[in-house]
Formats: C-alpha cells, sequence, structure tokens
C-alpha cells in the first residue's frame, strides 16, 4: 500500500491519496478507521495496473484524530467477501502534518 500525504493549497485544505491492492471488492466503500475508532466509508475511485485508488479529504478533525493516532486502518473485502484489515502506521504523521499545515 502506498499512500502521499498533499497540501491543497489553492483550495486551503489537506487531502491524501492511497493506493490499494489490487484483488480487493470495489463495489463497497472501504471503512477508514484510527486507532480502532471508524471515521469514514472511503469510495475507491479506480483501479490500475499497480493498484486501485481512493481520496480522502482532511477536514481539521480527521487531521487532529489522525496527530494523536498510531495506526491508520482500511478494511476491505477480498474477492470472496472476507473483511482484510490493512493496517498503516502513522508513527511521525504529526511531524509530517505540522510540516505542511506550519
Amino acid at each position: 500500500m502506498v499512500s502521499v500525504l498533499r497540501d491543497v493549497r489553492d483550495q486551503r485544505r489537506l487531502a491524501a491519496s492511497v493506493l490499494l491492492p489490487l484483488g480487493i471488492g470495489v463495489r463497497e466503500a472501504v471503512p477508514l478507521l484510527v486507532d480502532e475508532r471508524y471515521l469514514a466509508s472511503i469510495p475507491i475511485e479506480t483501479c490500475l495496473p499497480m493498484g486501485c485508488t481512493l481520496s480522502i479529504a482532511m477536514p481539521a478533525e480527521l487531521v487532529e484524530v489522525l496527530r494523536r493516532g498510531s495506526v491508520m486502518k482500511f478494511l476491505v473485502l477480498s474477492l470472496d467477501g472476507q473483511t482484510v484489515p490493512i493496517n498503516l502506521p502513522i508513527d511521525g504523521i504529526a511531524d509530517a502534518l505540522r510540516r505542511i499545515t506550519g
């Protein structure tokens, strides 16, 4: 899994792009959790040869949860309908967010 945090300056907001692996169900939105706390369900935008993409708008409330969190989790469905957790450690994200937001 690949994730990229970006500053959308012309729109004065933060966003993240996530690349999930191929072989997942794409009909359902992907639940996003931080430290086991449900935050949102994010729709998959498209699947490319390297994986399936989704974009996460990051309002101030989500940024604060990420600053205090340690693990971001995506709950994807396998093609046979089983829930598969994909964990992304977010240690150090507070420093990255501070650099981006000032």
